[in-house]
C-alpha cells in the first residue's frame, strides 16, 4: 500500500510538469509591429499625420491590441503614451511644428504578452509665421509727413519663434534690396526719415522664423505732404459786346507755391453753380488772365480759377457775373414755383428776365359760399348755375367735386375781374397788359400790332405761345417756342362754358377807363383758326383765366 502512494505523487508530479510545458507553448507571444510611416528620420512631416505600422500576428490567433508611444526624447516612458488598445494599425496626431518627435509601438495578445517595435525618429515641418498688417501709414494715406514711424502689427509664430522684421519703402510697388529701410529688427516699428514732398510710396514688411521662413504683408501706399500753392483771387471780369458777340475778360491774382513748384491756372466757366470738367474754358495757362470768347447773352455764370503745382490743387472763391441781353435774342430758363396756399406747384418760364407761370392759375379761393356772384370762379365742364327766379340757392359743384374734374388739372381756373387783385400769392401779381406787350415784342410782333386793341388778330408770332400737344388746330404749327403751354380752355360767358379746343382767353390787370368812370379790362384771345393775337376789353363778368408774373426784385 505504501508503494502504491508513493506512485501516484509521482504521477501526479510528471503531470503537472506536462501541464505547464503545454500552457507556455499556447501563450507565445506575438510578432514585433513594424513602423511603416513616417519613415525613420523623415523631415517636413506635417504636423497632423496618420502615424502607421504593420500588423501584428499572434500565434495562438487571439486578438493583439497596440500602444502608441510619441515624444521628444529617444528614451519612450509611460508619459509618451498617446494611445492605448488600439485595434487598428494606424492613429492620427497633430504635433509641433519644427519638432524631432520619437515613436514606437508595443503588441500586446489576449494574455497580456508583449512585443515592442524599434523606436523610430521624424521631424515635423515650420509653421510660418502670420502676416503682419500695416498701421501707419493707413494703406492710400495723403498728406503724410516726411518723417514717417512706420508700424505694423506684430507677427505670432504657432511654434513659438522669436521673429525679426525688414522694412521696404521704395517710390514704385517693386522693391529692390536698396529699398530696405530696415533689417532683422525685433520692433514693429521703425522711423525713416527725409522722404521727397508729395511723393507716392510704397511699403510692406517681411516677418521672419527663427528657422528663416519668411511671410511678406501686402503692400501699402502713402503719399507724403505737398505744399498747396496759395489761393488766387479773381479780380476783374470785363465785358465787352463785338459785333453782337460778348466776350468775357477773367483776371486773377497769382499764386505762390513753398514748394517752389511751377503752378498753373485751369479757368472754370458754368452757367449753372455746380463745375464740371466740361466747364474748363482753358487749361494749363500761365499767364493770370484768359478772354472767353462769344459768351451766351443774359447768362448766370459762375467762375472760378484753380491753381496748381503739379500735384494738388487749390480753388478760387466762385465769382459770379450776369452777361447782358442781346437784343433780338430769347432767353429762357424753365423752373417751378408752389403757391403755398394750397401747395400746388407749377411750371415756371423765365423770358428775358421775367419769371411768368407757364400754366393757367388753379387756385379756388371764392368758390364755394360766397354770395357775391361776380368773384365765382368755375372749372370748365363743371359749370356754376344761378338760381332760379325768386331762389337763394347757387346750384354749384363742391371743391372736392371741381377740382377731380378732368379739365381742373389741364386748363386749371376762370375768373371774372373783379377778383383779379386778389388772386396772387404773395411775390407774385396778375400779368399786366404791358408784360403781355413785352411778350409779343419779344415774339417777334411790331410795335404797332403790339399797341392795337380791338377786334382784329394782330401778328403772326401766336404759335410761339401755343402748346404743342394740346389739340391747336391752326394753320401755323404751334412751336411753343415761349414755353407758355397755352392750351384751348374756352372761357365762361353768363355762366355758360364755351369754345374749349377752339380759342381761350386770359385776363391782364389793365384796364382802361370808360367816359362815365367805369373799367374795362384788357384780355388776350387766342384763336385756332388764326396766327395773331386779340387784345380787347371784355366785360368783367366773363370768366377767363389768368398767368401770374413774379415780382421783380
Amino acid at each position: 500500500m505504501k508503494n502504491l502512494w508513493k506512485f501516484s505523487l509521482i504521477a501526479l508530479a510528471i503531470l503537472s510538469i506536462v501541464s505547464c510545458e503545454d500552457d507556455d507553448a499556447k501563450n507565445m507571444e506575438p510578432t514585433i509591429p513594424t513602423t511603416l510611416s513616417p519613415a525613420n528620420e523623415a523631415v517636413n512631416v506635417a504636423k497632423t499625420i496618420t502615424l502607421n505600422w504593420k500588423t501584428s500576428e499572434d500565434p495562438e490567433k487571439t486578438m493583439v491590441k497596440y500602444t502608441l508611444f510619441v515624444g521628444t526624447k529617444a528614451e519612450l516612458t509611460d508619459e509618451d503614451i498617446k494611445a492605448k488598445d488600439l485595434a487598428e494599425t494606424e492613429y492620427e496626431i497633430t504635433l509641433n511644428g519644427h519638432t524631432t518627435y520619437f515613436w514606437k509601438v508595443v503588441a500586446r495578445d489576449a494574455e497580456g504578452l508583449a512585443a515592442e517595435s524599434a523606436v523610430f525618429s521624424f521631424t515635423t515641418d515650420n509653421s510660418a509665421p502670420a502676416k503682419s498688417v500695416g498701421s501707419f501709414p493707413a494703406h492710400e494715406a495723403a498728406d503724410v509727413a516726411k518723417t514717417v514711424a512706420f508700424a505694423w502689427t506684430a507677427a505670432t509664430d504657432a511654434d513659438g519663434d522669436a521673429i525679426k522684421y525688414d522694412l521696404f519703402v521704395a517710390e514704385t510697388n517693386v522693391f529692390a534690396d536698396a529699398d530696405k529701410k530696415a533689417s532683422e529688427i525685433a520692433e514693429n516699428t521703425f522711423e525713416v526719415e527725409a522722404l521727397k514732398a508729395h511723393m507716392q510710396y510704397f511699403w510692406k514688411v517681411v516677418a521672419k522664423d527663427a528657422q528663416g521662413v519668411s511671410v511678406v504683408s501686402d503692400v501699402y501706399s502713402f503719399t507724403t505732404v505737398n505744399a498747396l500753392p496759395t489761393k488766387s483771387e479773381i479780380t476783374e471780369v470785363v465785358e465787352t459786346l463785338e459785333n453782337e458777340k460778348i466776350n468775357l475778360l477773367v483776371k486773377w491774382t497769382a499764386s505762390t507755391d513753398a514748394d517752389e513748384d511751377e503752378v498753373k491756372y485751369d479757368l472754370y466757366v458754368s452757367a449753372d453753380d455746380v463745375f464740371e470738367a466740361a466747364d474748363i474754358v482753358a487749361a494749363d495757362i500761365s499767364e493770370t488772365e484768359y478772354t472767353l470768347e462769344d459768351a451766351s447773352g443774359y447768362t448766370n455764370y459762375s467762375i472760378k480759377v484753380v491753381s496748381k503745382d503739379g500735384v494738388d490743387a487749390v480753388s478760387t472763391e466762385t465769382k459770379m457775373h450776369k452777361t447782358q441781353m442781346i437784343e433780338g435774342e430769347i432767353y429762357l430758363e424753365e423752373g417751378t414755383f408752389t403757391d403755398t396756399r394750397d401747395n400746388h406747384e407749377y411750371k415756371t418760364v423765365t423770358i428775358n428776365g421775367t419769371t411768368w407761370m407757364a400754366e393757367n392759375l388753379a387756385y379756388l379761393p371764392y368758390f364755394v359760399n360766397d354770395t357775391q356772384d361776380e368773384k365765382k370762379c368755375s372749372v370748365y365742364g363743371a359749370p356754376i348755375v344761378k338760381p332760379q327766379i325768386g331762389g337763394e340757392t347757387w346750384t354749384m359743384p363742391t371743391l372736392e367735386e371741381a377740382k377731380a374734374h378732368e379739365n381742373f388739372a389741364k386748363y386749371g381756373v376762370m375768373y371774372s375781374a373783379y377778383m383779379l387783385e386778389d388772386l396772387a400769392p404773395e411775390g407774385w401779381h396778375v400779368a399786366t397788359d404791358e408784360e403781355w406787350m413785352e411778350l409779343e415784342l419779344i415774339s417777334g410782333m411790331s410795335q404797332s400790332d403790339a399797341d392795337y386793341y380791338g377786334t382784329s388778330y394782330k401778328g403772326e408770332t401766336l404759335h410761339k405761345f401755343l402748346s404743342t400737344d394740346a389739340g391747336w388746330t391752326n394753320a401755323t404749327v404751334p412751336t411753343n417756342e415761349l414755353k407758355l403751354n397755352i392750351k384751348p380752355g374756352g372761357y365762361n360767358k353768363v355762366l355758360e362754358d364755351a369754345g374749349e379746343m377752339k380759342y381761350t382767353y386770359f385776363w391782364s390787370n389793365s384796364f382802361v377807363t370808360s367816359w362815365s368812370g367805369s373799367k374795362a379790362y384788357l384780355a388776350r384771345a387766342f384763336s385756332g383758326t388764326k396766327s395773331g393775337i386779340q387784345k380787347n376789353t371784355k366785360s368783367s363778368t366773363y370768366r377767363m383765366y389768368v398767368r401770374l408774373v413774379k415780382d421783380s426784385d
